[in-house]
């Protein structure tokens, strides 16, 4: 785990490295993923934190500098990707935190800031923390974010028992999903393949035998880390 004195340290390096604008949106990211984890996993509010606050770190490079990062990590890019600008930089965040913020790169702080953006098949409860935060941080004003917020806090989770929470939880990451590829589709734009698998894997799940998911699939590990 990460101290306060690291947090600290990473706010300042931070401060020194985004606009102001991006800085204020990465301070609230963090503040929405601490108050996500008091409700679903308690015991990693720091490390929710570091992601929340290193999720947008390759936010402002440029398009050559993404591509440069790319190169360096010898990841393959394609001509959709750099047309998917707004994508680049939870492509490469996480290659910027392991050259340099490498005391950050776990395993799971790296995963959460990678599909940030786009959702992922097999979202793990961590993931859907800093995907979610990213969206209903307190600085959010447009109309998709603020329905987003209302259609959280408006259930009062803290009021509801474990499974409902947890439900409550993947339902919100499903209506973001789902307005987000409504959103891009009514535009003419181009939705990222993760984005329409991670919308289709959480809709199964919670359509299914939701009992069975919390034995043995990815709910298991939402029900684990609220039982710690």
């Amino acid at each position: 785990t990460f101290s306060e004195m690291q947090i600290s340290d990473l706010h300042w390096r931070l401060s020194e490295r985004l606009s102001e604008f991006r800085f204020n949106h990465t301070l609230g990211v963090a503040r929405a993923a601490v108050n996500l984890g008091r409700l679903y996993m308690p015991k990693h509010l720091i490390e929710l934190q570091a992601a929340a606050l290193l999720h947008d770190v390759t936010k402002e490079l440029s398009v050559e500098q993404h591509i440069e990062l790319m190169k360096r990590n010898r990841v393959e890019y394609t001509e959709a990707d750099i047309l998917a600008e707004p994508l680049l930089h939870s492509k490469t965040a996480e290659f910027m935190i392991r050259e340099e913020f490498s005391e950050f790169a776990t395993e799971r702080i790296c995963r959460a800031v990678r599909y940030h953006t786009t959702g992922h098949a097999d979202m793990t409860l961590f993931d859907a923390i800093i995907y979610i935060a990213d969206y209903i941080e307190d600085g959010r004003t447009n109309d998709f974010c603020v329905k987003l917020k209302e259609y959280f806090w408006s259930a009062e989770p803290s009021r509801m028992d474990i499974e409902d929470r947890i439900t409550h939880l993947w339902k919100t990451v499903l209506y973001s999903l789902d307005m987000t590829i409504e959103n891009i589709t009514s535009r003419g734009g181009h939705v990222d393949k993760q984005t329409l698998f991670a919308r289709d894997a959480v809709k199964d799940k919670l359509e299914a035998d939701y009992t069975r998911y919390l034995i043995e699939g990815t709910f298991a590990h939402s029900y684990k880390h609220l039982k710690e």
